[in-house]
């Protein structure tokens, strides 16, 4: 008897732990929403009700096969939101974000109910569905306008890569109350990106001496238009600290991006290759190289390795 009330005075603390970390959790999540003032008296049985019976039309498209759309299915129908089915999901998107920031209100960091941790999951749960329905209706979008901008298949891929970043964060700023258009808006934010990426290659091409520091120091230094001159010392010091700054991963992909890895050595490694060799998703490299990045924006900005550079 001693020895299972002993066994359930364990479960109930490791449960309770269990919920206390999950609290903690959910008191760090920041889900940014599009308020609506409808928000604050809808019922969500009513929301619900208000699918429409045709959320997608007719028309079905291909992307592109080989296209990497966010670990999505490549080479399959994508199917589009008719303009009522595109108002039910952003409206369910963020009707459920704002949900969890109201119940999250009254959550308890040293003593969380289960209940309310339950809702406030199937709240983020939901939102994610709605969001993920959004960008599988979309990355046929991305995919046109990458082939529209790309010379060749591996800018193409890279163009695809880097657009689905901007059709996630587009999904999360866009306003149906607005009155128009998903795709409107998310052709123009893809093809600004795409238009600053194209200058950056212009640019690095234009260059027919450049080194891969200088390529690099360029990309610490973020859209500057002008021509300048890098200092070479102030780079040797940033890449002696790579080790410091980066971990093993992030190092490795820096190293082969900028072609650091022997003297004389000149050629990019693109991020499928970087995939392949690293076991990863090319998303997930994509966002390693970023973060990397702004690991050593940062050390720029702490020690002005290049005080006439102004850091965006």
């Amino acid at each position: 008897m001693a020895t299972s009330t002993l066994k359930r005075t364990h479960s109930t603390a490791a449960s309770r732990a269990a919920l206390r970390e999950r609290a903690d959790q959910m008191l760090r999540l920041e889900p940014s929403y599009i308020h609506s003032r409808d928000y604050e008296s809808l019922v969500e049985d009513d929301l619900l009700a208000s699918q429409p019976e045709s959320m997608y039309s007719e028309v079905a498209s291909s992307v592109e096969e080989g296209a990497d759309v966010l670990g999505l299915v490549t080479g399959s129908d994508v199917r589009l939101l008719t303009p009522a089915g595109e108002t039910f999901l952003f409206r369910c998107m963020n009707y459920y974000r704002y949900r969890f920031q109201v119940l999250r209100a009254r959550l308890s960091a040293k003593s969380p109910r289960k209940k309310l941790i339950e809702e406030l999951d199937l709240c983020l749960r939901k939102s994610q569905e709605a969001r993920s329905a959004l960008v599988q209706a979309n990355v046929r979008l991305v995919a046109s306008l990458a082939q529209k901008f790309s010379n060749s298949r591996t800018e193409f891929d890279e163009l695809v890569s880097e657009g689905n970043l901007i059709l996630v964060n587009a999904i999360d700023k866009f306003d149906i109350d607005r009155g128009f258009r998903f795709s409107t808006y998310a052709t123009h934010a893809v093809q600004r990106h795409y238009f600053r990426v194209l200058q950056r290659l212009q640019r690095r091409r234009g260059r027919e001496v450049n080194s891969p520091t200088e390529i690099l120091a360029e990309s610490l230094a973020g859209e500057v238009v002008e021509e300048r001159e890098f200092d070479p010392q102030a780079t040797k010091k940033l890449l002696a600290q790579l080790a410091d700054r980066l971990d093993e991963r992030e190092q490795q992909i820096i190293t082969a991006r900028y072609a650091l890895q022997a003297k004389g050595q000149r050629e990019e490694k693109t991020l499928k290759t970087l995939a392949q060799e690293m076991g990863l998703s090319k998303e997930r490299v994509r966002q390693l190289q970023y973060r990397a990045l702004d690991k050593l924006r940062a050390l720029v900005l702490e020690q002005r390795l290049f005080p006439d550079v102004e850091m965006c």
